[in-house]
């Protein structure tokens, strides 16, 4: 009998665990008649704008029917710049929201305590932290206060699919892509007539250097240097060496001149007319936006072709100090504003929040047919207002190809395949000038040196500079943080 009993009691136990485990991990969340408000706050979402009243409207509807009874109020940005205005406001007492996105200025609040600690929150979460990559979760363990489910900034290169046929290096630099082939592509291009020059720059040679970073050593933002010392990577012979290479492009004319001076506006239209030969896009929709419009402005052969890092290793390492923009909830809301807040944003990533998010309104920006969507002439004003990841979305709902061309969903499966993470800090308030000192140092050393104005040794040069204006401060702190 008593073993029947302890069976009946463990079976029991079971079932109740099972029951808890079907239910959704969310808890209720305000009432039919006493939803609990939520003020929302983010760059370019316009309270005034009826499809963002019919966002809010649904997201309400679709939450309501989960138990999750919520008043989603669009706010108005405070004036002046977001970066610097919305911090300001927070910090003042003069912005009173409750889940605030952040595309900078955000450590300024942090510091006051102004900013709710998510980790929690986003352990006990449902559909959060199934879309959060490894990077996004390293920089939550290193800055709790800001969520920004993406995948990672990473400048995947482009070249034109006829391009690469006509020097014969389409399968050379897909299966072979070393630096010595990717400069002998590019050298062919621009010698062969094809395009004026290989690749440009908006003001640096940030977006080249994510191709070619790791393939001249150049594995972190910070390093160890043969001292044993933690040194930024500007002060390595990694970067010594891939400042070389870049000035034995610039001298053999691949390098656009004007990379300097261009603006990224001036970059795009070089490339649609065809007067470059590689184009670094982010990865996803805008790499799908740029070979799009190359094909339209070139015609069908012109297919890009999205290619591997040189060195085949990894694209440049994605930093996890912190996330750079995202969303924070106010830790003076009450408890309750803020656990529907981040529900709010748990509710986003889950499959309906994600169409509404990624898909917009239906009938407005989309409709569905036969159980399928079919996107109208209007998808292209929709995007995203709370998360940029694909992640979630039903594929049999959603034909992907619709969404994207292929090289974009091509590009984000490269970038997960070339992937490493950063060795990289946030900078107490003290140290941002020994920081900032010896980057201002780089940029003036760097830029003479790939324009020919300086030797490649005079980078030994430089790295005196270093130490003596800042970096043996930096390398001290460095220590204190790594070790």
């Amino acid at each position: 009998m008593k073993k029947i009993i302890s069976l009946l009691l463990t079976l029991a136990m079971l079932a109740t665990l099972c029951t808890a485990m079907a239910e959704p991990a969310d808890a209720a969340i305000g009432s039919p008649d006493a939803p609990v408000t939520v003020r929302y706050l983010c760059k370019d979402v316009d309270p005034a704008d009826e499809d963002i009243q019919a966002m809010a409207t649904l997201i309400e509807e679709k939450m309501a029917a989960l138990g999750q009874y919520v008043d989603l109020v669009i706010m108005e940005a405070p004036a002046g710049t977001y970066a610097d205005a919305v911090p300001l406001a927070l910090s003042t007492g003069e912005l009173e929201a409750d889940l605030v996105y952040f595309q900078g200025g955000d450590e300024t609040c942090a510091n006051l305590g102004l900013l709710e600690n998510l980790t929690d929150y986003i352990a006990s979460s449902t559909y959060v932290k199934e879309r959060m990559q490894e990077y996004n979760k390293a920089r939550l363990a290193n800055y709790p206060y800001l969520l920004w489910l993406s995948p990672a900034t990473i400048y995947i290169p482009i070249m034109r699919a006829d391009h690469l046929e006509a020097i014969g290096m389409t399968e050379t630099l897909q299966n072979d892509p070393s630096v010595e082939n990717y400069h002998t592509a590019l050298k062919a291009l621009v010698d062969g007539g094809y395009v004026k020059y290989a690749f440009s720059g908006d003001g640096s040679m940030t977006r080249a250097n994510h191709m070619f970073n790791h393939a001249f050593g150049v594995t972190s933002t910070i390093m160890k240097n043969d001292d044993g010392k933690y040194v930024y990577y500007i002060a390595t012979q990694a970067e010594k060496d891939l400042l070389a290479f870049y000035a034995q492009c610039y001298a053999e004319g691949l390098i656009d001149p004007d990379y300097l001076t261009s603006k990224w506006s001036d970059v795009q239209k070089k490339f649609y007319a065809g007067d470059l030969g590689m184009f670094c896009a982010t990865q996803g929709g805008v790499v799908d936006s740029y070979c799009k419009k190359i094909v339209i402005n070139q015609g069908d052969a012109a297919q890009g072709v999205v290619l591997p890092p040189a060195g085949g290793e990894s694209y440049i390492s994605v930093s996890v100090a912190k996330e750079t923009r995202g969303f924070a909830i106010n830790a003076d809301s009450p408890k309750e504003v803020k656990e529907a807040a981040f529900a709010v944003l748990d509710f986003m990533a889950s499959p309906d929040g994600r169409v509404i998010d990624k898909l917009g309104l239906e009938g407005v920006h989309y409709n569905v047919v036969d159980g399928q969507v079919v996107l109208t002439e209007r998808f292209d004003e929709w995007w995203s207002k709370f998360w940029e990841t694909f992640d979630g979305l039903d594929e049999n709902f959603v034909d992907k190809s619709i969404l994207m061309c292929d090289q974009a969903w091509q590009s984000l499966d490269m970038a997960k395949q070339y992937y490493t993470e950063d060795v990289d800090v946030v900078l107490p308030e003290d140290m941002v000038p020994y920081y900032d000192s010896v980057f201002s140092l780089f940029n003036e050393y760097s830029t003479a040196i790939i324009l020919g104005q300086r030797p490649v040794d005079d980078f030994d040069e430089f790295v005196q500079q270093y130490y003596q204006n800042g970096g043996e401060q930096l390398a001290e702190y460095l220590a204190t943080v790594l070790e």
